[in-house]
């Protein structure tokens, strides 16, 4: 039986939510999980790690959990003329709660977002640079990783859905 079989069929309970014996070692197990991926992620504090049920999820809570309640009338937030729904909407969204600016990073002619444009693109205003990291209608990846090492001063990024298979992770941002 595989670990998920098992686990659908031998376990009940609710994490953080019971006191009977399975479910403190379903917490323990999903705790360990937590800590496993924080290791994987290269994160220093395992409690940096949020679950979501997915990308788009995760998106929407940075969106309006991080984001809106820093952003000031007139600040930028760049994304790729190329976005998904789900990395462009909760932007828009938070955009107009705001009154920061939707800035669009165009394509270039093999029709990825043309990374050579972000030095003209960001400016002191720039608080959030939001660009899907491949094409969900192509498959294509627009080679941002060596680009976007050097953040504007005081940046933060993150790796929200990055291809773990293919490229070494980091939780870690560096200090403002």
């Amino acid at each position: 039986m595989t670990p998920r079989t098992q686990f659908y069929r031998l376990s009940a309970g609710n994490v953080h939510r019971s006191q009977f014996a399975q479910a403190q070692r379903l917490t323990a197990q999903y705790e360990a999980a937590r800590a496993e991926a924080a290791r994987l992620l290269n994160t220093p504090d395992e409690k940096s790690i949020v679950w979501t049920r997915g990308t788009t999820e995760a998106i929407n809570m940075v969106a309006q959990c991080y984001a809106r309640p820093r952003l000031r009338p007139g600040d930028e937030i760049i994304v790729s003329v190329a976005e998904h729904h789900a990395n462009l909407v909760p932007w828009l969204m938070v955009a107009q709660q705001t009154g920061a600016h939707i800035i669009k990073l165009p394509l270039n002619d093999r029709r990825l977002p043309d990374v050579e444009c972000l030095p003209d693109l960001i400016t002191p205003r720039s608080r959030i640079l939001a660009l899907g990291q491949m094409s969900n209608v192509t498959g294509r990846l627009p080679g941002y990783r060596p680009r976007y090492q050097r953040r504007p001063r005081g940046g933060n990024g993150g790796d929200g859905g990055w291809r773990a298979r293919r490229s070494t992770l980091s939780g870690r941002c560096p200090a403002a």
